[in-house]
């Protein structure tokens, strides 16, 4: 019985060493390749990123089917890959491919000189309307290498980036037959590497191969077992000779205590060591009594850091919520007055210190909100106001759009949305005029509105308020427009 409570002890004792020894692996690696991923962020390019990432999202959106890497080698994955082939025979391709596989090779050597088994970084982006995790750029060798356009499925773990995109791929772990045991992790690339100022582009990721850390830590700890074994039951068959007469009865108590206090489940409202009455006064009494301070304090301190979580898990909630309902307009999903203060803030911020932003605002203001309420009721009017926002969130999809009214709309234009401003407002305009001229549609589908837009002129402007209020009268001139021309 001895012999078998050490054994007990022993491997209760290697499980907790072993756990630990992953931990500390895990959190090594899982740091090592977000600061890889940081370090791809600074390094490379955003420029280029941005022009390859436009031109494979242009095909991406372009393309009737999307085909996951879960079909990969099959005829209709190769179908789908072959339209990003001038993509990855294109010069910015590969010059951007050249920059990963330096950070990719320099990183693959630890400070004491061993070897990180990076598998690969690589650039992504993914598509907040249908949640796909497309392929840029892969920075691996040969045919493990995922082609530009490749899609994968956004795994659960990060699917909170689709509510906020800033915060990226947080270190995680996964063990498949493919792969085996692989940490990733990613974080958030800018335009200018800003992440203040800059406008996301997509987010640089890497790849970490735990496989042979995963075989030499359970080789170490095999081995490391099997000496304690051995030397366990040396000294226990030693003292078993020597003190027999006197520790085995007390050993056989502890024994049974710590074999129950293992398979205990509540580690907080613990009482096992506490009912021992060990009087031999000796070394065992003196262990026997530790362990009851020892369970007492676990007691405590686990009470303690329960309602603690409890209390910071409760905090966390309503703050996420909080945050929620402070920025997001609950009707149609889009930002809300509160965020498009903000932005103003930002820009008018900027434009005191002396930058000079490029940006355009854009007004939207849907007609007949009143009638179609009037006529079919509060509910058809706010399917109206939402069909509405869609069609705007749909043609500026680079762009911040925000509901400032009942059935008012403010897009701030940047990016590429501005350098493209004149043909997205002439197909926001053919949309909503196809809209209104389809007869087949019920009167309360047919969705119109006006659209002003206005440039932020630096020579001129002070800030941002004279650039909405040349939008707004923009938006009114083409509002009393249609009215006399469309008898809305």
């Amino acid at each position: 019985m001895t012999v078998i409570f050490a054994l007990v002890l022993s491997t209760v004792a290697m499980f907790m060493f072993s756990r630990v020894i992953e931990n500390m692996n895990d959190s090594y690696y899982s740091g090592y390749a977000t600061d890889t991923s940081k370090t791809v962020a600074n390094v490379i390019d955003a420029n280029l990123f941005l022009e390859v990432k436009n031109e494979v999202d242009r095909i991406y959106k372009a393309s009737p089917t999307h085909v996951t890497s879960e079909e990969w080698g099959s005829d209709e994955w190769n179908s789908y890959m072959a339209q990003f082939k001038e993509v990855e025979n294109s010069e910015s391709f590969q010059l951007l491919r050249e920059q990963l596989r330096k950070v990719q090779d320099i990183n693959k050597n630890n400070k004491d000189g061993s070897k990180v088994e990076i598998d690969c970084v690589y650039l992504c982006y993914v598509d907040l309307e249908t949640t796909d995790f497309v392929y840029v750029c892969d920075g691996a060798y040969g045919d493990d290498a995922c082609p530009p356009g490749c899609i994968d499925i956004l795994q659960e773990v990060n699917r909170p980036l689709l509510d906020d995109p800033s915060i990226g791929f947080p270190a995680y772990i996964t063990n498949t037959e493919e792969y085996g045991w692989l940490v990733t992790a990613g974080v958030a690339v800018y335009t200018d590497n800003d992440a203040e100022n800059g406008k996301l582009i997509g987010y640089a990721l890497t790849d970490i191969s735990m496989e042979e850390v995963r075989q030499s830590q359970n080789n170490n700890i095999l081995r490391l077992l099997i000496y304690l074994v051995i030397a366990m039951v040396v000294f226990t068959v030693i003292g078993i000779l020597i003190i027999r007469h006197t520790i085995i009865k007390p050993v056989k108590q502890l024994s049974a205590a710590t074999k129950e206090f293992a398979e205990k489940n509540d580690r907080g409202n613990t009482a096992v060591f506490s009912t021992l009455d060990i009087k031999t006064k000796d070394e065992i009494a003196e262990l026997a009594e530790s362990m009851k301070k020892m369970e007492a304090e676990l007691n405590s301190n686990s009470a303690e850091m329960d309602s603690m979580n409890d209390r910071l898990e409760a905090t966390q909630s309503v703050a996420q919520e909080l945050n929620k309902l402070a920025n997001k307009d609950s009707l149609t999903g889009v930002r809300n007055k509160t965020s498009y203060a903000n932005r103003i803030s930002k820009l008018d911020a900027r434009i005191a210190r002396g930058e000079k932003p490029e940006f355009g605002v854009l007004m939207v203001d849907m007609n007949g909100l009143k009638k179609i309420n009037d006529s079919y009721g509060h509910n058809v009017g706010d399917a109206a106001i939402v069909r509405l926002c869609n069609i705007v969130c749909g043609v500026f999809v680079h762009s911040p759009v925000f509901r400032i009214g009942g059935d008012e709309f403010v897009a701030i234009l940047q990016g590429e949305d501005y350098k493209n401003s004149g043909k997205l407002i002439e197909e926001i305009n053919n949309k909503l005029d196809a809209i209104w001229k389809n007869e087949h549609l019920e009167p309360s589908e047919r969705v119109t509105a006006a659209v002003g837009y206005s440039e932020y002129a630096p020579e001129s402007d002070f800030g941002y308020a004279e650039v909405f209020k040349r939008a707004d009268r923009s938006m009114y001139d083409r509002k009393r427009e249609m009215y006399e021309t469309m008898n809305l």
